[in-house]
């Protein structure tokens, strides 16, 4: 599962280097969302 999300969060990054949309702090809150919503499955 930890692969996966790494693997995921890559492509994301890739994604928005394609895009070169300059929203790093959108990212990390879209992570932080995603973090959040494991934990609680946890």
């Amino acid at each position: 599962l930890l692969l996966y999300l790494v693997s995921k969060v890559r492509l994301e990054l890739l994604y928005y280097n394609i895009t070169k949309i300059d929203s790093y702090e959108y990212y990390l809150l879209v992570v932080g969302k995603k973090v959040s919503r494991v934990k609680e499955k946890v």
